[in-house]
């Protein structure tokens, strides 16, 4: 008997260890690490060294001010850690960061290795084309010169419409738009709220243009650890008082400037709000 409440003991013991999750860690650290992007402005980007910034970083931001008055914190420190498209899921899996901010699309598949909070906006690849290069639709650029961010849902969108085309991965997206402007591609796919913003702060690209067609049409969220439902809820109340109390207008117009929202957004940023 006294072995076999050794052992219930040591269960119980083991699985509260197990069971805690980001709020313990952080009522105990007083700080959130939040992981981002360094080069998907207007999402994410380093606004300095050591300092993020950025639509989905801003909304990070919110949450941790949540969790400073839910966990009765005296104050909350932000430790930013960059990530890269490829290692950003690996980061919240191994315990490095507590929360994923950027422009980070929801998936079936992704879901199988991280949890993801509400949407908090809706976008969808889109292509930048050279100026010189005049197609009439999609079909037409099977034979074209290529370019995708390496490791994001839009390459795999992009492979999969075009099979066999050459098609070039590209490490970020400065890059792709530099090799865009020289000639070197055809064509370059991204999320287009990020090809909007990219060819607006670039005075050489006003001749590269957006076409009007999507590849894909993609909701965003905030990943976060799996199984962990406490910090989840934390997340998904600050993201829907955001949208209830019209905050979430503010911070787009901010990350945005004078970009109007899709009507996709629009309406997003009226049906996700859960009450309280």
């Amino acid at each position: 008997m006294r072995i076999i409440s050794i052992l219930v003991i040591a269960l119980i013991f083991g699985s509260t260890a197990a069971g805690a999750g980001v709020l313990d860690r952080v009522a105990e650290s007083q700080t959130l690490r939040i992981g981002f992007r360094t080069d998907a402005p207007p999402f994410s980007y380093e606004q300095e060294p050591g300092k993020a910034a950025g639509y989905s970083v801003t909304i990070c931001k919110a949450v941790a001010d949540t969790l400073k008055a839910d966990l009765n914190l005296p104050a909350i420190g932000i430790r930013y850690i960059p990530v890269t498209a490829e290692n950003r899921f690996e980061a919240l899996r191994n315990g490095e960061i507590d929360l994923l901010c950027g422009p980070t699309s929801a998936t079936l598949t992704r879901r199988q290795i991280v949890d993801f909070s509400l949407p908090i906006f809706v976008d969808g690849a889109g292509l930048m084309i050279a100026e010189d290069v005049q197609i009439s639709s999609l079909g037409e650029l099977a034979g074209k010169k290529l370019g995708v961010r390496a490791g994001t849902t839009t390459e795999r969108a992009v492979r999969a419409t075009f099979p066999g085309a050459n098609i070039t991965a590209i490490e970020d997206h400065a890059e792709g738009m530099e090799a865009l402007k020289a000639g070197q591609l055809e064509a370059y796919f991204a999320d287009r709220t990020l090809l909007a913003f990219m060819r607006h702060q670039d005075p050489e690209a006003s001749g590269l243009r957006i076409a009007d067609e999507y590849l894909s049409v993609e909701p965003y969220a905030l990943a976060l650890p799996r199984s962990d439902s406490g910090f989840r809820l934390a997340v998904d109340q600050t993201i829907s008082r955001l949208m209830r109390n019209g905050q979430i207008h503010e911070i787009a117009k901010e990350a945005f400037g004078s970009a109007d929202l899709s009507s996709l957004v629009k309406a997003l940023y009226r049906i996700t709000p859960l009450p309280e």
